[in-house]
């Protein structure tokens, strides 16, 4: 695997979660088809805003939304998404690859069976909002790992018709303070709805349907 001499952590792997006592980690996961600044912009307003010591991309193998024909290779998104990070806190990994892992909900048990001492939350940006009562077990999903929304404005009516929003066992915190990571607490059955007023419109959708046209050009 490519690892920059600057980066701060090495991929996880199976069986060094001592490694990541006490840590408190994000993780993004998608299938980064291809990489891009959003990505970038999520991971880096979560770990200001949730004081957290690292994000981890976990790349999926095949995005169950999406067809074989317009994703690229598992290695080729691996090492788009290395020439792309620059950030030592941000961590490429390919756990679900190596170990056969083709849902969230299974990703999400995995590490907190493998690394039952480290405090996990999962990222999305404003685009996957709608989509998370599409995927397999989602409510289970809540249920075990805590949630965070980077999103940008307008805002209010995405927030209030969240499927998200409307369960009961939830409790939804908005825009928590940076000033004491002891009120952020990363415990399932939470989500964080972080407004970030710079936004990011990229999207891996966009990206490949100019890089379509430039080659039909």
């Amino acid at each position: 695997m490519h690892i920059k001499k600057s980066q701060l952590f090495t991929a996880p792997k199976c069986f060094d979660s001592e490694r990541w006592k006490n840590m408190r980690i994000g993780i993004l996961g998608g299938s980064f088809n291809p990489p891009h600044e959003g990505h970038v912009y999520v991971s880096e307003v979560a770990l200001k805003r949730l004081k957290l010591d690292a994000v981890w991309w976990i790349i999926t193998p095949q995005n169950p939304f999406k067809t074989h024909i317009n994703t690229a290779s598992f290695e080729e998104r691996m090492d788009m998404c290395h020439t792309l990070v620059h950030d030592s806190r941000i961590v490429i990994s390919d756990l679900e690859q190596r170990y056969g892992l083709y849902r969230t909900i299974d990703s999400v048990k995995f590490v907190k069976q493998h690394y039952p001492h480290t405090k996990f939350v999962w990222l999305t940006g404003m685009d996957l909002v709608a989509e998370i009562p599409k995927w397999r077990n989602w409510t289970k999903l809540l249920d075990e790992i805590a949630f965070a929304h980077i999103i940008r404005p307008p805002t209010p009516a995405l927030v209030r018709n969240s499927p998200i929003r409307q369960l009961r066992t939830q409790t939804h915190i908005y825009n928590p303070s940076t000033h004491n990571s002891s009120h952020i607490d990363l415990a399932p059955r939470k989500t964080y709805w972080i407004l970030d007023a710079r936004g990011h419109k990229a999207s891996s959708t966009e990206i490949r349907a100019k890089l379509k046209r430039y080659k039909k050009s």
